[in-house]
């Protein structure tokens, strides 16, 4: 007798609107089933009495539903997925399986966050990743740590590797550039950041700053596809100070020349000194607001599409995509015009091929001079924002730049001039500009004769051309004396990489799983730069119409010629018992060009126990139902290298009673050798209640043999008396906890949240000799005993209240700063001190430098939220960072007491009476020394703690399934985002998160002075699929 059926149908979308292919579809109680097609729908006879089916695909949630005709069924994706695929080194495991540490953050979570590249967007996500934003400046790259920092002078920056590929992250061009802007961020789907030496050993010598692999997206199975994303941006400054308008400058400026001019025996002091306020044609006083001249408004607008599909033998996937970011600082831009085709092929069934390849343009303006060592530059914008008078105008009333002589601002109705360009004389034509071209390109074929072997050969180019100049106006400024000044680089930068990979799987009865890893690798770097300057230029889009008149010159010593090769051999083994204990080795040798000691080992070991399956862990099944405990332990590198010939002594020609000779420019150490890291790792990992993910690491690395001058004797005529080798050592150790899951699943309403928390702490082990850092407005120090980087300050301690003067702390007979004495400036005598109690004059020579604080944050990390209802979804995350110090350098720029300007805090806190209770000193004519200006103090010392609103944002999707087919849309989602709304700190500068030397963080950093504020920005966009 025949059973009645029911025929129902459905069509199974992920969150996005996608079609899920091969999601399975279960009667209950039942073993009828079917599964989705390529349009992820399903027809399915279902049995007599039967009330529900149960939906289920890996890596998301299934669901249980009661069966209707026609079914709408959207799949969530399950963070708590054992078994999610994660890319590691010349391969793939799951989750369940990785002995690493590794964190994974998937391309969804960063697709709509505004910003040129995607290494800003990973801030907070990832445990034991530090990113910090130094400044907004357009093409700034973020200063990333993985677990600390293992180097003192080579870079710190980790490895990246795409879609299997390493890619070059040196810049090529003398403006700042970040080389990951080159890279499209809505291309990728996901990113993993490896972190021990179990995970990073195959990367050898250049895996001591972890190793971030980024897997870009590639066509699936299925019709054609096309997808569209689109937003637009705009960024406001953030936490900006508030300077005089010209009468309280006029007023402040004159109350300094009074309290000198009281002082000193010279009547006529004041008239000789005073300031005075300017009118227009009306008789209004002219007020200057630089920062608001200075300072715009940005915006980022991106377009983005991409075409997807395949079919079982073939799949491809092709983008473009276009962005347009105008900076916060008038006349800086960046634009990037890109483009990404990939396909994978099956020949037969052993043999199948792919290709990956991009493409991307890169245009960069930058007209604010202020960045990297020239940040202290006069002509940065923050600087020129904060202390050009106000009192004097930007433009004469025929809209011409106001400039007093022609050249300088001057003096306007002031007895002090100001001595700085007009910066709207030359912001029209003064600019920093770079073009890259850059190809990243890879192809490899793919066999499998047997059954678990794999037989891989790809070959890949990362191919960079690059010109760049910076133009200084005759108008004004830096190019002012010579007539315009253009500098020029053309460069170009081709890095090939061959790697050759053998995988073997295979299994011993049912329980002893088998995984071995061979390979070859060759990479070879080559770079070409020409260089030239020319003089009396007077525009920079007539160079060759004024060609014949310009003085040009160029340098053998810029003009480059270099090349870099490393060959690798390498290989892993790993084993594991019924999934339950694991073992896993790897081992790399690499030979590199650029050292004496051309060859070195690298290797990793680990291992794994899943407790859980033990038959004594069953009364605990329940609660925790997955728990493994893991151990690594190895030693990787760090090539980071500036110089590809350092352990080549060079010579430079010249003449010697007019004889050619040559004469030594540096001397080297023939054997110098790899920076080593020797990395330890204790950790659980498991799940509770099948719903909440969670990790506890302790980590510690060891760095020896790194790379540091050392000093030699005068007498040995070694140039600059140094010769860079391995004598150096430094650690790392700390904490990484990260916890997740679904907190909340009722009816349509879901709430996901993970929040991850580092603790690290840095310490120098072995240091020849105390390094000091300087140039940026204050210093640091790096010594034995304490983190990379001690803030480096002259000591004080506040305002005395009677006299309003600075106290600062002089030395004793063992060199403590415990003497308090009186700071006292006086225009052309300088800065005097005097003992605090008896008034006598002391030596200001005995007022030094001392270590001031750390300024490694020793604590970091995220908390993110997603919720989502029906059609709506929202994602809230928090960021935060502390344990750190930091020198607010930019009170000492706005306290100055020269013509410089001053902010309404320097106003309201200066001291003006007996008992008052000051930030800033007495004022004085032309004091520069008591408020820290000339001489760092360690006043200005601050906390770094800081929580952060870095990212909000809410989507709408529409049902698009009853929307007629002849539209052709199959989703549409529109959304709103936030950026760094607020940020709950008790530092008083611009933002804590700053740092004026990003480029050389790991010894230099701590420090706020004159650097570009932080954005904060608001979003709005489209994603649509067809």
């Amino acid at each position: 007798m025949a059973i009645a059926q029911t025929t129902i149908k459905g069509t199974v979308v992920d969150e996005t609107g996608e079609p899920v292919i091969g999601a399975s579809v279960i009667v209950v109680g039942t073993t009828t089933g079917t599964v989705t097609n390529f349009d992820g729908t399903f027809t399915l006879n279902t049995p007599e009495g039967a009330k529900q089916v149960t939906i289920s695909y890996i890596g998301m949630a299934s669901q249980t539903l009661t069966i209707k005709s026609n079914m709408e069924v959207t799949l969530k994706s399950d963070a708590q997925d054992l078994d999610e695929v994660v890319v590691v080194a010349y391969g793939t495991t799951s989750a369940r399986n990785l002995t690493g540490a590794v964190s994974s953050v998937k391309g969804e979570a960063i697709k709509n966050i505004p910003g040129p590249s995607v290494d800003g967007m990973l801030q907070g996500r990832a445990s034991g990743v530090m990113i910090s934003t130094p400044s907004s400046s357009v093409g700034a790259a973020p200063v990333i740590n993985i677990r600390g920092v293992s180097s003192i002078s080579n870079s710190t920056t980790p490895l990246y590797v795409v879609d299997g590929m390493i890619i070059s992250m040196e810049t090529s061009s003398n403006t700042r550039q970040n080389p990951l802007a080159d890279i499209n961020s809505a291309d990728i789907k996901s990113i993993e950041i490896l972190k021990d030496a179990a995970a990073t050993a195959l990367y050898g010598s250049r895996a001591a700053n972890g190793v971030i692999m980024i897997t870009t997206h590639s066509g699936q199975k299925g019709k054609a596809k096309v997808s569209y994303s689109g937003g637009y941006t705009i960024a406001q400054a953030t936490g900006m100070f508030e300077t005089l308008d010209a009468e309280r400058y006029t007023e402040f400026k004159n109350l300094g020349v009074s309290n000198t001019a009281a002082r000193v025996a010279d009547t006529g002091f004041y008239d000789k000194y005073k300031y005075g306020t300017m009118t227009d044609s009306n008789g209004n006083i002219i007020s200057t607001d630089w920062t608001d001249l200075l300072f715009q408004t940005g915006s980022i607008m991106n377009h983005d599409i991409n075409v997807s599909g395949g079919s079982e033998d073939m799949s491809y996937y092709i983008s473009t995509g276009i962005m347009d970011q105008d900076g916060i600082t008038v006349g800086d831009e960046f634009k990037r015009y890109s483009f990404k085709a990939n396909t994978n092929f099956k020949m037969n069934e052993w043999l199948k091929g792919g290709f990956n390849g991009s493409y991307s343009n890169t245009q960069q303006k930058n007209v604010d001079g202020g960045y990297g060592d020239g940040v202290y530059s006069i002509n940065g914008f923050s600087r020129m924002a904060a202390i050009l008078p106000s009192n004097i105008p930007a433009y004469n009333e025929d809209g011409t730049p106001y400039m007093d002589n022609g050249q300088y601002l001057g003096y306007g109705n002031n007895k002090i001039g100001c001595t700085y360009y007009n910066p709207m004389s030359y912001i029209d034509q003064q600019a920093s500009r770079m073009e890259n071209n850059r190809i990243i390109a890879s192809g490899f074929l793919e066999a499998t004769p047997i059954a678990g072997l794999s037989i891989k050969s790809q070959y890949g180019i990362d191919w960079f051309i690059t010109n760049s100049t910076t133009m200084y106006s005759p108008t004004g400024g830096d190019g002012y004396a010579s007539g315009g000044n253009l500098y020029a680089y053309a460069t170009t930068r081709k890095t090939w990489t061959w790697t050759n990979t053998a995988n073997y799987q295979f299994d011993i009865k049912d329980d002893h799983h088998f995984g071995a890893t061979i390979g070859m690798e060759a990479q070879e770097m080559q770079l070409r730069r020409r260089y030239y300057s020319a003089t009396t230029l007077s525009d920079p889009n007539m160079i060759y119409e004024e060609a014949p008149y310009l003085t040009y010159a160029s340098s053998a010593s810029t003009n480059r010629r270099e090349e870099r090769t490393m060959v690798s051999y390498l290989g892993r083994l790993s084993y594991n018992y019924n999934y339950r204990y694991y073992l896993e080795g790897s081992f790399r040798r690499d030979g590199l060009s650029s050292l004496g000691t051309k060859w070195g080992n690298f290797w990793g070991v680990s291992a794994s126990w899943r407790i859980s399956d033990e038959g004594f862990y069953a009364p605990l099944k329940e609660a925790v139902n997955d728990m493994r405990f893991k151990v690594s332990y190895g030693v990787v590198g760090n090539t980071n290298v500036s110089d590809n010939y350092a352990a080549i002594s060079k010579y430079a020609s010249t003449y010697y009673n007019g004889t050619g000779a040559y004469w030594p420019t540096k001397i080297a150490d023939t054997y110098l050798g790899w920076e080593q890291t020797a990395k330890t790792d204790v950790g659980v990992t498991g799940q509770i209640a099948n719903r909440w993910n969670f990790e506890l690491t302790y980590f510690k690395s060891k760095s020896k043999d790194l790379i540091l001058d050392s000093a030699q004797s005068y007498s040995t005529g070694i140039p600059s008396s140094s010769i860079t080798t391995n004598i150096g050592k430094a650690q790392n150790s700390g904490v990484e906890f990260n916890f997740g899951g679904t907190v909340l699943r009722a009816g349509d309403f879901t709430w996901d949240s993970n929040i991850n928390v580092t603790f690290v702490k840095n310490k120098v082990t072995e240091l020849e000799s105390d390094i000091v850092e300087s140039g940026t407005g204050a210093a640091n120090i790096t010594v034995e005993g304490k983190s990379m980087a001690q803030l480096y300050l002259y000591p004080t301690a506040g305002i005395d209240k009677e006299t309003g003067r600075r106290v600062v702390l002089l030395d004793d007979a063992e060199g403590n700063p415990t003497r308090e004495a009186l700071l006292v400036y006086t225009r052309g005598a300088g800065a005097s001190v005097y003992d605090r109690s008896t008034g006598e004059k002391l030596d200001i020579n005995d007022w030094k430098s001392h270590i001031w604080g750390n300024t490694k944050p020793t604590y970091y990390g995220g908390w993110t939220n997603n919720f989502s209802w029906k059609n709506w979804d929202a994602t809230l995350f928090l960021q935060f960072s502390g344990g750190n110090k930091i020198y607010n350098g930019t009170k000492a720029t706005t306290s100055d007491m020269r013509f410089w300007n001053n902010t309404v805090d320097v106003y309201e806190h200066a001291w003006r009476n007996p008992g008052d209770n000051a930030t800033y000193a007495k004022p004085e004519q032309n004091d520069n020394y008591s408020n820290g200006s000339a001489n760092p103090i360690s006043d200005w010392v601050e906390n770094g703690d800081y929580l952060r609103m870095k990212n909000i944002s809410i989507g709408y999707t529409f049902n698009t399934k009853n929307w007629p087919k002849k539209i052709g849309i199959s989703q549409l989602r529109l959304y709103a985002s936030a950026t760094n709304l607020f940020c709950i700190t008790g530092y008083s500068g611009m933002d804590p998160e700053i740092n004026s030397r990003a480029d050389i963080s790991n010894r230099v950093s701590g420090i706020d002075k004159n650097t570009t504020p932080l954005t904060k920005t608001y979003s709005f966009g489209i994603n649509l699929s067809f």
